[in-house]
């Protein structure tokens, strides 16, 4: 084997590992937890949007204007 073979095959394991602690800790969390974390998402982080005003175009003015006087 070369050494970047064994490079991307250790990275790989590190990967899959990581991704199955992930996987055990969202197993072991209790309904209450569940219910704790969807709340600070939902809540706790709710940022307050205000409402979109209507807005009318406004007339531009040329460039030219100071040329055509």
């Amino acid at each position: 084997m070369t050494y970047q073979l064994l490079d991307a095959m250790s990275a790989e394991v590190a990967y899959r590992e990581e991704q199955l602690r992930k996987a055990g800790r969202d197993a072991r969390m209790t309904k209450q937890s569940r219910f704790v974390r969807w709340l600070r998402t939902h809540r706790v982080t709710s940022v307050s949007v205000p409402a979109q005003e209507r807005r009318t175009t406004a007339a531009v003015s040329s460039r030219a204007d100071h040329l055509a006087r």
